[in-house]
C-alpha cells in the first residue's frame, strides 16, 4: 500500500525519491503472510542489460522474511532472486540482472513477500522505493561506412 511517509510513526523517516513508499501497515502480527504485486511488462525484443532495481527498508524479527520473487510465466510459478531478514540500516539500494532469467519469455512480474512466524513479535515490517526495470537494449552500430551521423 502507498505510505506517506511524513503522516505515520512507523517505518523510515525519509524515502529514497518522492513521498511515497509501498510498504506495509507498520505492524505485522505473528504468522502471517503479505505480498506486494507488480504488473506484467513486456519483456524487450533485444535484451542487453535488463535490471531490477529498487531500494528497500526492513524491520523484521530474526523468525521473519522478505522476498523479493519473478515470474516469467503469468504468476503460474514463481523464483525466489532474493531473502532478507532483520533490520536494514537505512535503505539498502538493491540491483538484479535480469538477462540470462527472461530467454524465451514475453512478460515478466515481480512480487514482494513477507512472512511472520509464530514466534515473531509485532515487527514494522518492508518498505519499498525507487522500483525501476532498466534495458540498455540493442547497441548502436552502423550498417554503412562512416560515422553513426552518416557524415
Amino acid at each position: 500500500m502507498p505510505v506517506k511517509l511524513s503522516l505515520v510513526n512507523y517505518g523510515p523517516r525519509t524515502a529514497v525519491y518522492g513521498e511515497y513508499v509501498a510498504g506495509t501497515n507498520g505492524s505485522l502480527t505473528n504468522d502471517s503472510k503479505g505480498i506486494m504485486r507488480s504488473k506484467f511488462w513486456p519483456i524487450p525484443a533485444v535484451v542487453n542489460i535488463f535490471n531490477l532495481s529498487f531500494s528497500r527498508w526492513n524491520s523484521l524479527d530474526a523468525y521473519d522474511r522478505g522476498y523479493v520473487q519473478y515470474s516469467v510465466n503469468d504468476g503460474n510459478s514463481w523464483n525466489t532472486l532474493d531473502n532478507f531478514t532483520g533490520n536494514s540500516s537505512g535503505w539498502v539500494a538493491e540491483n538484479y540482472s535480469l538477462d540470462s532469467l527472461v530467454s524465451g519469455a514475453t512478460h515478466i512480474g515481480f512480487r514482494f513477500i513477507i512472512e511472520t512466524s509464530s514466534n515473531s513479535s509485532n515487527s514494522t515490517g518492508l518498505f519499498l522505493d525507487n522500483f525501476k526495470i532498466s534495458n540498455k537494449g540493442e547497441p548502436m552500430k552502423s550498417w554503412f561506412h562512416g560515422n553513426p551521423t552518416g557524415s
